[in-house]
């Protein structure tokens, strides 16, 4: 089973599109008003999104139609991102050639191409020292594994004779129960293993009933939690699961009282693993302030979501320095169970497009 989502400005034409691109046996799962992302999408119109769960994409003649029609379309987007990329590497090379000519400049000693690649690390939100010392490397053909965000720190396989229990926690809006829902199908479609979920997150409008459809796709076993006392009744009724995911609520990070209810469920649950859930757009600033009001709750990983919607993701860098805790896993996309993966994997992929 898969989940896709849908996003534009009338709910009659995504059920259209929908219908054309998946045929009519899919699953509702969720709608719901969304911005537009970007840098400016606040400014813009809500859009609709529809997700929907599917077995698997028809291949029909009407489809494979329109396939080829969007397929003409993007050959000729393709081919204007080749020329302006083109164009990039031309000007860097340009950069890098005219930087030979003329020697070092004001000191440097690196390599021309060394500055240019640094600098298109800077661009991507890297920050200046990391990026020089990442360039440097690359040229020095150093191995990339060398560097700590390289090295993600996965969910570890459980115990025998016991089940695993990893929680999320994280601010509102950062995308944890989605996430909850990609890892809870990738452990059980992926690894095999057998999944419960919990969610405490009885606060947002229909949270809970949108990780209960996950479940009921998963087919695994779902408990809802109101207080911190029912959270090891839960667990003992999925005491048969190898892993058990609990979702928690979000909250303000500025509100104690809300983080110390927060605390209470943690305690209960006794969690192997907490994963720190954070945007990966969130600003410098206000990122580490959240890191310092959740280091309270004991986080051990940090996971980061939305990479897609950030044109900086070097930022993560900076995150993960002051978490002083590893990285687990990046989602750079709403597909479930598509779009997540392992942190070390997205982000150098991410960072280094175009380098090596």
């Amino acid at each position: 089973m898969r989940i896709k989502r849908f996003r534009g400005k009338s709910v009659n034409n995504l059920l259209r599109r929908i219908r054309r691109d998946l045929g009519p046996d899919v699953q509702l799962l969720e709608t719901r008003n969304v911005r537009p992302s970007g840098l400016f999408g606040f400014l813009q119109p809500r859009e609709i999104e529809i997700a929907v769960a599917f077995e698997r994409e028809p291949d029909t003649g009407r489809k494979r139609a329109a396939v080829r029609a969007d397929a003409a379309g993007d050959q000729d987007l393709d081919a204007d991102r080749k020329n302006r990329d083109k164009d990039g590497r031309n000007h860097r090379d340009d950069e890098a050639d005219e930087a030979n000519r003329t020697g070092s400049v004001a000191g440097e000693t690196e390599p021309a191409a060394t500055r240019a690649e640094a600098r298109i690390l800077l661009e991507r939100g890297v920050p200046q020292e990391t990026a020089d010392l990442l360039a440097s490397r690359l040229n020095n053909g150093r191995r990339l594994e060398e560097f700590s965000w390289m090295r993600s720190v996965p969910i570890s396989a459980p115990g025998e004779g016991r089940g695993k229990v990893v929680a999320l926690v994280g601010p509102t809006g950062a995308g944890k129960t989605t996430t909850c829902a990609k890892l809870a199908a990738h452990m059980s479609l992926s690894r095999g293993y057998q999944v419960g979920l919990i969610t405490s997150d009885t606060y947002r409008i229909g949270a809970v009933e949108q990780l209960r459809k996950y479940a009921r796709i998963l087919q695994c076993e779902f408990e809802v939690v109101f207080a911190p006392e029912e959270m090891r009744g839960a667990l003992r009724r999925l005491a048969s699961a190898d892993i058990v995911f609990v979702d928690t609520a979000g909250h303000n990070p500025r509100d104690a009282g809300r983080l110390q209810r927060l605390s209470k469920f943690l305690q209960s649950a006794g969690p192997d693993e907490i994963h720190l859930v954070m945007d990966a757009g969130v600003d410098a600033d206000e990122g580490i302030d959240v890191l310092d009001r959740y280091r309270g709750i004991g986080f051990n990983r940090l996971l980061v979501t939305k990479l897609d919607e950030t044109g900086r993701p070097g930022k993560i860098l900076s995150l993960v320095e002051a978490a002083g805790v590893p990285l687990s896993y990046i989602c750079d996309g709403q597909e479930v169970p598509d779009d997540v993966g392992l942190a070390s994997d997205i982000l150098s992929a991410t960072l280094l497009e175009g380098i090596v």
